[in-house]
């Protein structure tokens, strides 16, 4: 009775032992569900999820479920990407493989190689994606910058011409100023000229004047 009653309570230990194997095994991890989230935080709640049932696996030292889980991530990654969502794939990669490298001793004593562990197709289509994205940022950034050259040209374009009329009006100014001075003194010379001519023809005027009325002067004239 004892017996049958310790093989009873084992069957129960490994059923349980096996639904939590399940749970934390490529059975909890929903690759369609995870291939049609869009928000960055269900997408890192997902790749955890993934990165848990990894650590349960290999505390189990389950290398067929290790694979399963691994098989899963890969699925929901695909699908991640064929929905457009490759930044979101990129992040769910990353975080498995991160954990897939600091692991690769343990994996590898369970046999599995960690080399090619996530298939091409999917980092290639994220390598792609990601340069696609660096080159459309680059061709962003050097518009704005060819955008703003041509602003900074365009204003030392209008400061040149402006410093350029200004000192056109300076100089037209300064010949104006030097012009009405030379005209000035022009006038002046003139006339101090006709003053002197003026003061000239009076003296000659008054002497002559002068001599006329002492030659009238009688005995005056020798």
């Amino acid at each position: 009775m004892k017996k049958i009653l310790f093989l009873a309570v084992a069957t129960v230990a490994m059923t349980f032992a096996a639904c939590g194997s399940k749970q934390q095994g490529a059975d909890a991890i929903d690759a369609e569900a995870v291939a049609q989230m869009t928000d960055d935080s269900q997408i890192e709640g997902a790749a955890n999820q993934v990165v848990e049932a990894l650590k349960a696996q290999i505390a189990n030292a389950d290398k067929s479920q290790v694979e399963a889980v691994i098989a899963k991530a890969v699925e929901a990654a695909q699908g991640l990407i064929s929905n457009g969502n490759v930044a979101g794939a990129s992040k769910y990669v990353q975080t498995v493989t991160n954990f897939i490298s600091e692991n690769q001793e343990t994996l590898a004593n369970l046999g599995i190689d960690t080399s090619s562990i996530i298939p091409a197709t999917v980092t290639d289509a994220i390598s792609a994606a990601t340069t696609v994205g660096e080159q459309a940022d680059c061709a962003t950034q050097c518009a704005q910058e060819q955008v703003e050259g041509a602003v900074e040209s365009a204003q030392q374009a209008a400061e040149s011409a402006q410093q350029a009329a200004q000192q056109a009006v300076d100089q037209t100014v300064e010949a104006a100023q030097q012009a009405t001075n030379q005209a000035a003194q022009q006038a002046s010379q003139a006339a101090q000229q006709a003053v002197s001519n003026a003061a000239q023809q009076a003296n000659e005027a008054v002497n002559q004047a002068a001599q006329q009325a002492i030659r009238r002067i009688p005995g005056a004239q020798q």
